[in-house]
Protein backbone atom coordinates (compact mmCIF):
# COMPACT_ATOMS: atom_id res chain seq x y z
CA UNK A 1 0.00 0.00 0.00
CA UNK A 2 1.03 3.36 -0.38
CA UNK A 3 0.26 6.24 1.75
CA UNK A 4 -0.33 9.89 -0.02
CA UNK A 5 -1.47 13.30 2.21
CA UNK A 6 -3.00 15.16 -0.79
CA UNK A 7 -6.68 14.93 -1.45
CA UNK A 8 -7.63 17.14 -4.42
CA UNK A 9 -8.14 16.56 -8.37
CA UNK A 10 -6.05 17.78 -10.61
CA UNK A 11 -7.29 21.30 -10.57
CA UNK A 12 -6.52 21.55 -6.87
CA UNK A 13 -10.24 20.81 -6.19
CA UNK A 14 -10.75 19.35 -2.66
CA UNK A 15 -12.45 15.63 -3.10
CA UNK A 16 -14.03 16.11 0.22
CA UNK A 17 -17.36 17.47 1.07
CA UNK A 18 -17.32 20.48 3.52
CA UNK A 19 -17.94 18.42 6.12
CA UNK A 20 -15.52 16.37 5.10
CA UNK A 21 -16.53 12.77 5.10
CA UNK A 22 -17.63 12.03 2.00
CA UNK A 23 -15.97 11.91 -1.65
CA UNK A 24 -17.78 14.85 -4.02
CA UNK A 25 -19.35 13.81 -7.14
CA UNK A 26 -16.55 11.00 -8.36
CA UNK A 27 -17.71 11.98 -11.92
CA UNK A 28 -13.90 12.97 -13.77
CA UNK A 29 -12.53 12.63 -10.45
CA UNK A 30 -8.32 12.18 -10.81
CA UNK A 31 -5.79 11.61 -8.30
CA UNK A 32 -2.02 11.78 -9.06
CA UNK A 33 -0.03 8.50 -7.96
CA UNK A 34 3.29 9.09 -6.80
CA UNK A 35 4.58 6.37 -9.15
CA UNK A 36 1.73 5.53 -11.70
CA UNK A 37 1.03 9.14 -12.24
CA UNK A 38 -2.97 10.23 -12.89
CA UNK A 39 -5.36 7.59 -11.87
CA UNK A 40 -9.25 8.20 -13.05
CA UNK A 41 -11.96 7.78 -10.69
CA UNK A 42 -14.45 4.38 -12.04
CA UNK A 43 -16.32 4.47 -8.93
CA UNK A 44 -17.37 4.90 -4.94
CA UNK A 45 -17.04 1.78 -3.43
CA UNK A 46 -18.11 3.01 0.05
CA UNK A 47 -17.92 6.52 1.80
CA UNK A 48 -14.32 5.98 2.16
CA UNK A 49 -13.18 4.50 -1.04
CA UNK A 50 -13.31 4.09 -4.15
CA UNK A 51 -11.91 2.65 -7.07
CA UNK A 52 -9.22 4.35 -9.21
CA UNK A 53 -7.36 3.20 -12.77
CA UNK A 54 -4.51 4.24 -14.49
CA UNK A 55 -5.63 7.18 -16.82
CA UNK A 56 -4.25 6.30 -20.51
CA UNK A 57 -4.02 2.36 -20.22
CA UNK A 58 -6.52 0.95 -17.33
CA UNK A 59 -4.46 -1.94 -16.90
CA UNK A 60 -3.55 -1.16 -13.25
CA UNK A 61 -6.20 -0.84 -10.62
CA UNK A 62 -6.10 0.33 -7.25
CA UNK A 63 -8.51 0.77 -4.16
CA UNK A 64 -7.96 4.31 -2.56
CA UNK A 65 -8.51 4.65 1.02
CA UNK A 66 -9.17 7.93 2.51
CA UNK A 67 -9.66 9.76 5.74
CA UNK A 68 -7.78 11.20 8.48
CA UNK A 69 -4.99 9.60 10.47
CA UNK A 70 -7.00 8.81 13.83
CA UNK A 71 -3.92 8.71 15.78
CA UNK A 72 -3.28 12.72 15.49
CA UNK A 73 -6.82 14.08 14.36
CA UNK A 74 -4.87 17.77 13.32
CA UNK A 75 -3.00 15.81 10.67
CA UNK A 76 -3.65 15.96 6.70
CA UNK A 77 -6.22 14.24 5.18
CA UNK A 78 -4.52 10.76 4.12
CA UNK A 79 -4.77 8.53 0.65
CA UNK A 80 -4.00 4.69 0.91
CA UNK A 81 -3.68 3.30 -2.77
CA UNK A 82 -4.22 -0.30 -2.57
CA UNK A 83 -3.15 -1.94 -5.86
CA UNK A 84 -6.33 -4.78 -6.80
CA UNK A 85 -6.64 -7.08 -9.81
CA UNK A 86 -8.57 -5.74 -12.70
CA UNK A 87 -11.24 -8.99 -11.65
CA UNK A 88 -11.28 -7.57 -8.16
CA UNK A 89 -12.04 -4.17 -9.82
CA UNK A 90 -14.52 -5.34 -11.99
CA UNK A 91 -16.40 -7.69 -8.79
CA UNK A 92 -16.45 -4.64 -6.94
CA UNK A 93 -18.08 -2.14 -9.72
CA UNK A 94 -20.68 -5.18 -10.75
CA UNK A 95 -21.25 -5.22 -6.72
CA UNK A 96 -21.71 -1.77 -6.63
CA UNK A 97 -23.89 -2.09 -9.84
CA UNK A 98 -26.37 -4.03 -8.22
CA UNK A 99 -26.66 -2.12 -5.17
CA UNK A 100 -27.87 0.65 -7.44
CA UNK A 101 -30.26 -1.50 -8.88
CA UNK A 102 -31.48 -2.10 -5.40
CA UNK A 103 -32.31 1.40 -4.63
CA UNK A 104 -33.91 2.22 -7.61
CA UNK A 105 -30.59 4.30 -8.17
CA UNK A 106 -30.94 4.59 -11.74
CA UNK A 107 -29.48 7.62 -13.32
CA UNK A 108 -26.02 7.12 -11.32
CA UNK A 109 -26.25 2.90 -12.65
CA UNK A 110 -26.54 4.23 -16.06
CA UNK A 111 -23.61 6.06 -15.60
CA UNK A 112 -21.83 3.30 -14.00
CA UNK A 113 -22.84 0.97 -16.34
CA UNK A 114 -21.15 2.95 -19.52
CA UNK A 115 -17.71 2.93 -17.34
CA UNK A 116 -17.88 -0.55 -17.20
CA UNK A 117 -18.49 -1.46 -20.45
CA UNK A 118 -15.64 1.30 -21.45
CA UNK A 119 -13.06 0.05 -19.00
CA UNK A 120 -13.90 -4.00 -19.08
CA UNK A 121 -14.81 -5.03 -22.48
Amino acid sequence: MVSLSIFSDVKGQPLLSPKGDTLLSMRESYLNHPTFGLLYSLCQVSENQAIFTTLYAQRLFFRVYFGNNHADPNSPEELIFDPISRNEARQLIEEQMRLMRRAARKDELEQLQLIYKQTFT
